[in-house]
């Protein structure tokens, strides 16, 4: 069992990647509000795709 504030502290840090590549690619591009949709989508999925994997980890195995 990992401590959870390192899976927390990585997936800060995964999210903080994102965001920096989403605004140098929109800053580059001259285009925010395009980039900010695709983090937000992203983020969105990212979030239901964890819930399921707790989900699915948390359940008896058989």
């Amino acid at each position: 069992m990992m401590p959870s504030f390192t899976k927390h502290t990585r997936d800060a840090i995964v999210i903080g990647l994102f965001l920096l590549l989403g605004v140098v690619n929109g800053w580059l591009k001259g285009d925010m509000m395009g980039w900010l949709t695709r983090f937000v989508a992203f983020l969105m999925i990212a979030f239901f795709a964890n819930m399921l994997w707790q989900k699915m980890k948390s359940q008896p195995k058989p």
